[in-house]
């Protein structure tokens, strides 16, 4: 008896795999662990993180050439409507001059080549911004069908043409609350949008053991990239506050990619912090089992994220999901979607955003109170692992895909 052939999906990611985008890749090595569906992935650039099991093999890492441009021109004689109905969309952008419009239509053209030389049934692309305007591109072009994930920036700052999408796209799922709403309100209530939360490995952060040896002193733990609406220069402010009041402590910072590493590393020495704060691989970052190994030798995580001038805030960090995890007691703020997880003293403690001595308070409120500490981390497990169970969000994520 014949058998079915899978449905090919190509998801299309600019930069891939990176570090601080692990839910990307922690998605597709799902789909493909599921098996029902052939999944491809097109990224443009190679990033620094290393690859999943069964992922790498079906990776393409591909840029535009010039003999495909000119080979892409083949559109613009073989269906002429079609490109023109995409460069009428893609002219709709006003977050770019004209110019430039044009200049990325063809260059959305070149991709639709690449696209079509992978002979795929459906186009998945991550982000609301430039990437999915790609993917509806080539969707347009080759009259194959297209979803969207989108995020938090992508979102909130970035997005664009997010309604053309929402109405041309077979579904948009997105990843938190606050850009669920972003979504609808930009889209009309499009009922093509679909809330999905991440899914992360329970199990790998619960059964994972540290190697490296817990200190004596507490240990405060944080990871975000070195960008604005992380915090991170109110953190070291905090941290300056502990060390002032007397406190023994040492933090460690994780980060990976962002343009203010710099700016945090010299605020570190002008308050003389070099023996209490340590970002662990400089602006590159760890490998994911590094950072997996500073979760479960932390005493607690404390990420003050905000919500920046342009309206940039994060959805439901990662980094806050895989803290709770790891029964970690949290220290954050309210900004973007963290809500979503963290309840203030419930499953976490909520602090006003960019405000160095409220952190410091809430630092030494757990110090003083570890059976606080453990209820706070217990409390943010249970919810995480429901919330962000990996076999029903990535499942929902591929019945969509599937349709």
């Amino acid at each position: 008896m014949a058998t079915t052939k899978a449905k090919k999906v190509l998801y299309f990611v600019p930069e891939f795999p990176r570090r601080t985008e692990t839910f990307i890749q922690r998605e597709i090595a799902k789909l493909i662990e599921f098996g029902n569906l052939d999944i491809q992935v097109l990224s443009l650039q190679k990033a620094s993180a290393e690859f999943y099991k069964g992922v790498e093999e079906v990776t393409c890492f591909k840029r535009l050439s010039l003999l495909l441009s000119i080979k892409a021109l083949c559109f613009f004689i073989a269906k002429p409507a079609k490109v023109l109905q995409a460069f009428k969309l893609v002219m709709q952008d006003f977050t770019k001059n004209p110019i430039k419009r044009v200049y990325f239509f063809l260059k959305a053209v070149g991709y639709t080549k690449i696209i079509q030389d992978f002979h795929v049934d459906h186009i998945h692309a991550h982000f609301m911004s430039d990437p999915s305007t790609i993917a509806m591109v080539a969707s347009i072009i080759l009259d194959i069908p297209f979803s969207v994930s989108g995020h938090a920036k992508d979102v909130f700052v970035e997005g664009t043409l997010v309604k053309e999408k929402a109405i041309r796209a077979k579904f948009v799922s997105v990843c938190n609350k606050a850009a669920y709403k972003k979504c609808k309100e930009l889209a009309g209530d499009n009922e093509n949008i679909f809330m999905v939360y991440h899914g992360v490995d329970a199990d790998y952060i619960a059964n994972f053991v540290s190697d490296i040896q817990k200190p004596v002193r507490p240990y405060i733990f944080t990871q975000g990239r070195f960008v604005e609406k992380k915090g991170l220069e109110y953190l070291v402010e905090a941290a300056d506050i502990l060390k002032q009041q007397g406190v023994d402590f040492e933090m460690h910072i994780v980060g990976g990619g962002g343009h203010l590493y710099q700016k945090l590393v010299d605020l570190i020495n002008q308050k003389n912090l070099n023996d209490r704060v340590f970002i662990e691989g400089a602006d590159k970052g760890v490998p994911y089992s590094q950072v997996v190994s500073f979760y479960k030798t932390a005493d607690m995580f404390v990420l003050p994220s905000l919500e920046t001038g342009e309206g940039d805030a994060d959805g439901v960090p990662t980094a806050v999901i895989e803290a709770s995890l790891a029964s970690l007691p949290i220290v954050t703020t309210a900004a973007g979607s963290i809500t979503d997880l963290i309840t203030d003293n419930k499953t976490g403690l909520i602090i006003p955003q960019r405000d160095a001595q409220a952190i410091a308070v809430a630092v030494n409120k757990l110090l003083a109170d570890p059976d606080l500490g453990v209820t706070l981390g217990k409390n943010a497990c249970e919810t995480a692992k429901e919330m962000f169970n990996m076999e029903e969000n990535i499942g929902q994520l591929q019945r969509l895909l599937l349709l």
